[in-house]
């Protein structure tokens, strides 16, 4: 079964763009780490590989800590 969700949502405001990503257990939604990534329209196409830097950082530190 599914151990951990990694859930997110993205606001676009003007030329604004802000991610907000969280980890949580899957049994009881506890919430295990949470971040928010700004960065400008300019810099979209950056954004995912900066995203998934900071969450594989985040996410092996965290999921060895919780276990």
């Amino acid at each position: 079964g599914v151990r951990y969700l990694l859930t997110g949502s993205v606001a676009v405001d003007g030329k604004r763009c802000v991610v907000s990503v969280e980890l949580s257990h899957a049994e009881d939604d506890q919430v295990i780490w949470a971040d928010r990534i700004e960065a400008t329209m300019d810099d979209l196409l950056q954004l995912p590989h900066a995203m998934a830097t900071q969450i594989v950082a985040a996410l092996d530190l965290r999921i060895h800590m919780a276990e």
